[in-house]
């Protein structure tokens, strides 16, 4: 009976659909979404993603204001301080490292790190954050894409960011010098108003907290995307070009890394899912390019963005490490067996099914280690270390090139050993693993 009652409240609670939230309603209420009471008084105030930079900042103090009588309406209307109390990132044609201040609402005291900066050291961030691609250091805004009106009036503002991508690939300047690293292109509106036009997909990727909203741009129906006049105008260097993230990504610093990541996900999965998988009617970007909506006027479905689940893990005898290499790896390169998760099954399960599917391993106490976005195209990848039961391995060739037992000691001091082999690149989950297990 008590659980009716509560889905009756948060079925019946009025709400303000641009903010998910009824600004004068006793404090008790149920909203939308909430399907237990408010016990810590937190659902009291608004999400931090409807605040303006100032007021996430200050989130915790104006919480206690509203408790004390001060509506949220009231706080959440204050006048806006100046642009240049905002503190906002200067119009930026590239993000190079020490070159771009990030806050991140996560940091203590309003920590300012520079791009380039080593997750390792910051508190605060999962190990999961900590992987390449992991952390953007956006607020999403979830219940700010929602709004298109919302959606028009970031697009127009001059100081917006905008991530162009070509065909699955990021915009970026190689360094000049041999070993100098690319650096990725970000252009604001006021820099290149026509890309907005000329783009076939438009996706809101979040904001910053400096207040900035940023966007990716899909160019792909342009066939020579860097003549458009924006871009030539605004990229003098003959170098710059629409790379690969997969090749050029590791040479990126971890922020930049993650956001090119992030634009190139989405934007691969729309240019993937022009069409409604249930009728087959032509489906349209909705939601700031978070929701493909279906235009069959029997069918309406709205599609989500897609992601596929995919195992790795690093199998462990005592001293040795179980490692594969298939045909496809550079040369002389070993890394983590992995495969995608299947319909109706445990993670645990599929990384049992993908070691002995391999290898031939049967294995014992998976245990979950980080995840990591891998958009190649579209995947999460959930790192997992496993136990051995068996050792006598069973190669299936159709998939491995070569499965081995590396021991400890050679991987640490592979270097010098007289059989060379080379380990996955350390900005994988794949190396996170193997480094992990080697430290511990």
């Amino acid at each position: 009976m008590l659980r009716r009652k509560l889905v009756a409240a948060c079925i019946q609670a009025p709400a303000r659909p641009e903010f998910g939230w009824k600004a004068d309603s006793d404090p008790g209420e149920a909203r939308y979404g909430c399907f237990l009471p408010d016990l810590t008084g937190l659902a009291r105030c608004p999400s931090t993603a409807t605040f303006r930079a100032h007021y996430i900042r200050t989130q915790a103090r104006q919480c206690k204001k509203s408790r004390a009588g001060k509506s949220a309406a009231a706080m959440f209307n204050q006048p806006p301080p100046r642009t240049a109390d905002l503190a906002l990132n200067p119009p930026l044609k590239l993000i190079e490292p020490g070159a771009w201040l990030c806050q991140f609402p996560r940091m203590p005291n309003d920590v300012v790190l520079p791009a380039g900066y080593a997750t390792d050291a910051l508190p605060g961030l999962s190990r999961s954050e900590r992987n390449f691609f992991g952390h953007t250091g956006l607020d999403r805004g979830d219940l700010l894409r929602k709004d298109a009106a919302w959606i028009a009036a970031r697009l127009a503002q001059p100081e917006t960011r905008l991530v162009a991508v070509w065909r699955s690939r990021n915009l970026m300047i190689l360094g000049q010098a041999p070993d100098a690293p690319p650096h990725a292109v970000v252009s604001t509106v006021a820099q290149t108003p026509g890309l907005v036009e000329a783009s076939e997909e438009t996706v809101f990727l979040g904001i910053d907290t400096g207040g900035t909203a940023w966007f990716a741009l899909d160019l792909s129906s342009e066939d020579a995307p860097l003549a458009h006049p924006d871009l030539e105008s605004h990229l003098s260097d003959d170098s710059a070009e629409f790379m690969e993230l997969r090749e050029a990504g590791h040479l990126l610093d971890h922020v930049t890394g993650s956001i090119l990541a992030y634009a190139r996900g989405m934007l691969t999965w729309h240019r993937r899912h022009r069409f409604c998988g249930i009728c087959g009617s032509p489906a349209v970007s909705a939601e700031g390019g978070h929701v493909r909506r279906c235009t069959g006027e029997r069918c309406g479905t709205g599609h989500f963005p897609r992601t596929d689940p995919a195992v790795i893990m690093l199998v462990t005898d005592g001293d040795r490490a179980l490692l594969g290499r298939s045909g496809r790896f550079g040369p002389h390169m070993y890394s983590t067996l992995a495969g995608f998760v299947e319909p109706g099954e445990t993670l645990e399960a599929a990384v049992a099914r993908e070691v002995f599917e391999e290898a031939g391993i049967n294995v014992k106490n998976v245990r979950y280690h980080s995840s990591q976005p891998w958009p190649f195209p579209t995947s999460l990848m959930l790192g997992f270390f496993a136990e051995a039961t068996s050792t006598e391995i069973t190669i299936n060739e159709e998939e491995m090139e070569d499965v081995r037992w590396f021991e400890k000691s050679f991987l640490v001091n592979r270097k010098n050993e007289a059989e060379r082999i080379n380990l996955p690149r350390k900005v994988s989950i794949a190396r996170k693993l193997i480094d992990a297990w080697l430290e511990a």
